[in-house]
């Protein structure tokens, strides 16, 4: 091996660095040897020319590993280099160490061609981190749900997701509304009760009385009355019954209003901290594409040095690491807008939330019996069919007070110098009375008949709801339906895009694929990443907007276990 530390070149010196911390990770990990591709002819030809723009500084090692484990060029070590590197091997792990923060000693011995992807994700710090879902695929787990994870590395993330979701519940607007309309509902009831109790009417009065008759005149006498009045109301053809029924049913359909909003807003919460999961693994996604790009560029630099590549493809590459970068940018402007809005809605950051498991799964398309019963549990329609019982109840209520009241009455009265200088005159009284308004304009029956055109507005806007509910439950199910289907296929579609990487890097290594061939590779197997992703998160959000629609969302969430 040629050491050239003490040549006058400071690019002879890069590169020998280089050639010796490569070489030594080569020799640790046991690494087999292409003897068409050696890194010792790749150094020579490099210091041959030694122009600037190829020289590879130390601190770049690591990406120059990366290359090499992306595109399949494997170091040979001859007998000679062997032995140089032996004495020298643990000061080399040591500063490999240093600089690319691995320990060669952890790798394995051997490197199969499925597993290059994968060293190279954690070269660049994004772990794959199994999903612990029985039901997803291997594929699945390689590419998503390890952004937050390793972001979330050194952060107090001890919120349950649990805790997040009552968090919402007792600060959001829209709750609170309804529970203050809940309330008011309630005490409703109470003040309809108050009228199957008595009343009891106090009054008092004094002042100065002139008397003016044929016989007497009576001037600036002292007059004072007290009455007291009880009355009991015996019997009202149901009146106050159907107004204490109606006040039930009112503050029921408050509690289901609340408990739809509660769903309603749950799933915005879920839907918003799986769409910053799923932005995270987007944006996972294209760092890997644009790291694999750097490695084809790179690639592709050294094969125009040596004549294998013209500019023209280094600028092709060049061009498509940009859209990579592109890329990448748009999805973490997308990561920034949903920890934007998961903030907005729960005041909370969700890179500190604990994820639970089985958060993201497959569910099954077909609902537990039928759709009709399904949707017969929404509280939405439920509410809206305590609405309409209230309106009758409130229609009993009326047609109640168009007949007469029995009642019972007692009274007693105080009353000095009353009609003149009387002195003092108690009475007591106790009577049971009949009270009917014979005749109001048709006030009263015109009222019943504008409650009954509101029981049809109650009965239409049922049905209408009852329409919505059936609509976009049989469109979850068949969106459930369709992304099972698709599951098996996006899935094969991934692994063979990660083969064809892979391969196409070996071969264009050995010259038989060209450069654009190895892009057009990287492109497919990052739009298929992507699709896996949005696919996984698409029919997680379908199963959960089911629940949401049979109204067990809030419950399903409660009973999912945190990760620990």
């Amino acid at each position: 091996m040629r050491r050239r530390v003490q040549g006058k070149s400071p690019h002879n010196t890069i590169l020998t660095g280089v050639g010796l911390t490569c070489l030594a990770i080569t020799a640790a990990c046991g690494v087999k040897t292409d003897t068409h591709h050696t890194l010792p002819s790749v150094v020579s030809a490099a210091e041959t020319k030694a122009k600037p723009n190829f020289a590879i500084p130390a601190s770049r090692s690591r990406d120059f590993h990366n290359a090499e484990l992306s595109t399949g060029i494997r170091p040979n070590l001859t007998q000679s280099s062997s032995a140089t590197i032996s004495p020298v091997k643990s000061k080399l792990q040591q500063n490999w160490s240093k600089e690319a923060g691995i320990n060669p000693g952890k790798l394995r011995s051997s490197i199969a061609p499925n597993e290059v992807n994968e060293l190279s994700l954690r070269e660049y710090n994004y772990e794959v981190i199994s999903d612990n879902d029985p039901e997803t695929t291997t594929v699945d787990r390689e590419i998503t749900t390890g952004s937050v994870a390793k972001q979330n590395v050194g952060k107090e993330n001890n919120l349950g997701f649990q805790s997040v979701i009552q968090h919402t519940i007792s600060t959001n607007p829209d709750i609170l509304i309804v529970d203050a309309q809940s309330e008011d509902a309630r005490i409703g009831i109470e003040i309809e009760k108050t009228s199957f109790l008595p009343t009891l009417d106090l009054s008092a009065s004094t002042g100065r009385e002139n008397t003016y008759s044929e016989s007497k005149i009576y001037e600036n006498i002292q007059r004072d009355e007290v009455s007291l009045v009880l009355q009991q109301t015996l019997y009202d053809f149901g009146a106050r019954k159907n107004a204490v029924k109606r006040q039930e049913v009112l503050h029921k359909s408050a509690q289901l209003r609340k408990s739809d909003t509660t769903e309603q807003v749950t799933f915005e919460v879920l839907r918003a901290y799986l769409n910053y999961l799923r932005e995270s693994d987007l944006v996972n996604s294209s760092a890997r594409n644009v790291g694999a790009h750097k490695d084809i560029v790179k690639l592709i630099g050294v094969r125009e040095e040596g004549g294998d590549a013209t500019l023209a493809d280094v600028k092709k590459a060049e061009t498509r690491l940009d859209t990579a970068n592109s890329q990448k940018l748009e999805n973490q402007n997308r990561l920034k807008d949903s920890i934007t809005t998961f903030k907005r809605m729960t005041e909370l950051d969700p890179s500190k939330v604990k994820r639970p498991n089985y958060l993201i799964r497959r569910f099954n398309p077909k609902v537990a019996g039928n759709v009709e019963t399904a949707i017969l549990n929404n509280p939405r329609l439920q509410s809206i069919s305590a609405d309409r019982e209230s309106l009758e109840y409130q229609l009993k209520q009326q047609k109640a007070a168009m007949l007469p009241e029995l009642f019972a009455l007692g009274e007693a009265n105080f009353k000095s110098n009353a009609a003149g200088d009387t002195g003092v005159v108690e009475d007591v009284k106790a009577m049971v009375g009949l009270r009917v308004r014979l005749y109001d304009g048709g006030k009263k029956m015109r009222t019943a008949e504008q409650i009954e055109a509101r029981i049809m507005e109650a009965d239409a806007r049922h049905q209408k709801a009852y329409r919505e509910l059936t609509a976009e439950l049989e469109q979850n199910e068949q969106t459930l339906t369709t992304n099972r289907d698709k599951s098996k296929f996006l899935s094969d579609s991934l692994t063979s895009a990660k083969k064809v990487t892979q391969l196409y890097s070996q071969q264009f290594e050995s010259g038989s694929r060209t450069p654009f061939e190895l892009l057009d590779a990287q492109r497919d197997l990052y739009k298929a990443e992507q699709e896996v992703i949005n696919h996984r998160y698409d029919s997680a959000l379908a199963g959960y907007n089911a629940m949401r629609i049979q109204g067990n969302l809030v419950a399903y969430l409660s009973t999912l276990p945190a990760k620990k």
